[in-house]
């Protein structure tokens, strides 16, 4: 291709300058770096389809699976003869790396590689595969798709990205001409300072009626809806708020929100809403970080699920299936956590380190269904709340009856429509992209209530609220206020995020030894989806008050603004 460029541009246009000179055109040699942009124009290409007979070039768009460590690559070579005096010992410059050492043109000796103009550059192969293979309800096979990469292309490739790609047509694998990032149009528009696209019409018409004086009835109408075709809108009121805040947390350029279930009876509701998220990867592999070791020749770096959910959700089901000890598995799990990095594993199960190590961009869920009563549990159980940050409470022991006459009604009212008012998962997916591309900032007077409560409750209760509780209330308190299309969260935002700690450590530990706090998603009635905004509207007003009491009583008014990090 460089060649034909060069004939066609380089060529005529010194033929037409001055003809004697266009004599001299075959000996001049240019090295051309060539990076395509992603052009429309260009044809888009689904992995389903047949690569053979194809030409041209064409845009693939998939995540990466796999790929080789960088290597080198020879990009050109000089060949000369080995004679000194002979004309040829100048020498030429080759940039086919594959092409054996010519005969010498003036006395017929075999050229010699001159070893220090050689010129190397990186290569990589990777392989892709289409994201639809990762979307619900997909039953297809999905091929990977090896693409060469070479230079400047190299730079930027990581495991478990989704990517766009300009490739040429190879018999046993595609070259790349150009490479970038894939983000969602929502993300596009927020990045560039444009108008976000169309609210989903469902949503926008709660908006329009809901109570403008309540800052939380979106949430509380959204996670009311989640998994409705499988349980009431009042049940694991709780752990769906958490889910759908934990959704809204996906942000790329942050580590999201993980999530703990405390409870045997939540495995559904997990697996359910964790198709709303933008990628969601169930754990089968006995690796969940990934693996490296050579094929082919090469040295493989390949992704496992923790990678393979970048941007999503990697479910691991249930934490007693690890054992009560630090299994290998489970530590993957707690190291990606407090670190926030993937180290991928040898065929030795060692990690290995830099520069197999990748950013953790996956919310990690799981839910502990392990006897409280026993002190085992119970320590492995505190483990886990120090390492997710946050308990939410899936115990559905006292819905089993309300659940089984849910289900009933849903399957004898199957052929009809949906209530009105109610959302569906594909708005609200679409709702969550748009919502995750917002950047929030967290205002002083969210951040003073957030540092107070975080003191107050550490003094009060020191075993009870971990360190990490600091961070992941930050984050919940974030997603609410993407949830309510803010990019500032407020105080409003912040006390709900307390609710849910203060709900699951009275659940788990017992109430506070001052005045407990008011009881707000454990116990409600739910007539339709308006009743329930109503009510937890009322109940977060009165533990808002509860909240400014618990805190005054415990902190002096010289004492407010303490570190966040007395013990």
């Amino acid at each position: 291709m460089g060649q034909q460029l060069f004939q066609q541009v380089i060529d005529l246009a010194v033929k037409t300058e001055d003809p004697e000179l266009s004599q001299m055109v075959h000996r001049i040699q240019l090295t051309l770096q060539i990076s395509l942009p992603l052009m429309p124009s260009i044809l888009s290409f689904d992995s389903q389809c047949r690569i053979s007979n194809k030409s041209g070039l064409s845009v693939i768009k998939g995540i990466i699976m796999a790929r080789t460590i960088i290597s080198k690559y020879c990009k050109s070579a000089v060949f000369r003869c080995p004679t000194e005096g002979c004309c040829g010992h100048k020498g030429q410059r080759v940039f086919d790396s594959h092409s054996s050492a010519s005969i010498c043109s003036y006395c017929g000796c075999e050229n010699e590689e001159f070893l220090r103009a050689r010129i190397n550059g990186d290569q990589v192969l990777a392989v892709f595969v289409h994201p639809s293979g990762f979307q619900q309800n997909n039953f297809l096979r999905h091929q990977g798709i090896t693409v060469s990469l070479k230079d400047e292309l190299t730079k930027d490739l990581e495991l478990g990205v989704c990517y766009n790609v300009v490739v040429s047509f190879k018999p046993h694998h595609m070259v790349a001409w150009g490479i970038e990032r894939t983000i969602s149009e929502h993300q596009w528009r927020f990045a560039s300072g444009l108008p976000t696209v169309a609210i989903p019409p469902a949503i926008l018409q709660h908006l329009q009626k809901t109570n403008l004086d309540s800052p939380w009835d979106l949430t509380t109408t959204l996670s009311s809806q989640l998994a409705s075709h499988i349980y009431p809108l009042n049940s694991f009121f709780q752990l769906k708020i958490g889910l759908l805040l934990s959704l809204a947390s996906q942000d790329l350029d942050k580590m999201p929100v993980h999530l703990l279930a405390v409870g045997p009876d939540c495995c559904q509701l997990l697996q359910s809403v964790s198709q709303l998220s933008r990628r969601h990867v169930g754990v089968t592999s006995p690796t969940l970080s990934g693996a490296m070791g050579g094929s082919m020749g090469a040295v493989w770096m390949e992704a496992g699920p923790l990678l393979l959910a970048s941007g999503g959700v990697c479910y691991i089901g249930d934490w007693a299936k690890f054992g009560s000890g630090r299994s290998s598995v489970a530590s993957q799990i707690v190291t990606a956590i407090e670190s926030g990095q993937v180290d991928l594993l040898d065929s030795n199960n060692t990690f290995l380190g830099s520069p197999a190590s990748l950013p953790l961009r996956a919310a990690v869920w799981t839910f502990w269904s392990g006897d409280k009563a026993t002190s085992t549990a119970q320590t492995q159980l505190r483990t886990l709340i120090e390492i997710f940050g946050m308990p939410f409470i899936g115990d559905g022991s006292g819905d089993i009856e309300a659940v089984a006459e849910h289900l009933l009604l849903e399957a004898m009212q199957s052929d009809l429509k949906p209530p009105s008012g109610m959302i569906s998962p594909e708005d609200l997916k679409q709702y969550l992209d748009i919502v995750c591309s917002f950047k929030v900032q967290l205002t002083p007077e969210a951040s003073k209530l957030l540092r107070n409560y975080f003191v107050a409750s550490r003094r009060e209760r020191p075993d009870c609220l971990p360190l990490t509780a600091i961070k992941t209330m930050t984050s919940l308190a974030e997603a609410h206020a993407r949830l309510c299309l803010r990019t500032h969260v407020v105080t409003e935002d912040v006390v709900l995020v307390i609710c849910l700690y203060e709900e699951a450590i009275t659940a788990l530990y017992g109430p506070s030894l001052m005045s407990p706090p008011p009881n707000v998603f454990a116990s409600f009635s739910a007539e339709n989806k308006t009743s329930i905004a109503n009510q937890v509207d009322v109940k977060l007003k009165n533990f808002s008050i509860w909240l400014h009491q618990y805190i005054k009583s415990l902190l002096s008014e010289n004492s407010v603004n303490l570190s966040v990090c007395e013990e």
